[in-house]
């Protein structure tokens, strides 16, 4: 069966979560006038994703009116948990977070209720895992031969570890002439799509596709079409603006959000739409 662009594009759309957890929906305040604190944590600040997170908070909070982010950066456990403490120093009352690992979640949620803090956990998940078994699934459900999909870990997720990978994988196999590829983010794509491009495959004969948007930008803009065909950009606009409303409104008026929120806002980023599409999300 002859596998289509379009279908697989369609058929590996992610979905990311939000994740809510607490004590109580009794409101916290009752004072229209008073200061309402709330964290925001992210595991990579210096991540465009992020940064957009955490300007669309600031952005639901300035329409809010009455609320005060305060940023931390938690690229660990420990700086996790010490970030949840002085949180609690500072008077806040509850706090977004995206966890550096998802095994932190019962410690995290230990400590928030300890301090009677609220918490809304953004892509709580195996997003790894998730993602590249998702796009495999889809695969095989449009009738790609299953015998035809190769894995090859990385020993990172950035385009360096990628690059091994899949030169280790190109080697193994000089009997494909074609090649799709699919990871966890942007880099890992982009670095077997450079590996090919390292053993002579011309962009006719490679499918890369990117998740994440943001770090696919250098890649789309070049003048020449390379075999990284685009890239699925979910929602940090959304992730940041909604869950700091949601978080906002449970603290104020006892509003619990639902347990578990897909958000399945994706757009695909493709060499003739990626700027405008960025700039729609102020990245």
């Amino acid at each position: 069966m002859k596998l289509s662009r379009r279908t697989f594009i369609e058929s590996a759309l992610t979905v990311s979560a939000c994740l809510v957890a607490g004590l109580t929906t009794t409101p916290v305040y009752s004072s229209s006038s008073e200061i309402i604190k709330l964290g925001y944590l992210v595991k990579q600040p210096e991540e465009p994703w992020f940064q957009t997170e955490w300007a669309f908070a600031d952005k639901a909070a300035k329409n809010l009116g009455d609320v005060e982010i305060i940023k931390m950066a938690i690229p660990d456990g420990e700086k996790t948990l010490n970030a949840i403490d002085n949180l609690a120093a500072s008077g806040a009352k509850g706090f977004v977070i995206c966890a550096p690992d998802p095994r932190l979640g019962p410690a995290i949620i230990a400590k928030a209720r300890a301090y009677d803090l609220k918490v809304i956990a953004v892509d709580e998940l195996d997003t790894a895992r998730r993602r590249t078994e998702g796009s495999i699934s889809a695969l095989i459900k449009a009738g790609f031969p299953e015998k035809q999909i190769y894995k090859s870990p990385t020993k990172s997720n950035d385009i360096p570890g990628a690059l091994d990978a899949a030169n280790s994988m190109l080697v193994q196999h000089p009997e494909v002439k074609n090649w799709l590829i699919v990871g966890m983010n942007d880099n890992t794509v982009l670095g077997g799509v450079r590996a090919t491009e390292g053993q002579g495959f011309k962009p006719a004969n490679v499918v890369g596709i990117g998740i994440n948007g943001v770090d696919a930008v250098n890649e789309l803009s070049k003048p020449n079409p390379t075999g990284f065909l685009g890239s699925l950009l979910p929602s940090p606009d959304i992730h940041g603006y909604r869950s700091t409303e949601m978080l906002y409104k449970w603290i104020k008026y006892g509003v619990k959000p639902e347990k578990f929120i897909a958000v399945q806002d994706v757009v695909f980023l493709k060499r003739d739409n990626f700027k405008e599409e960025l700039a729609k999300k102020g990245l």
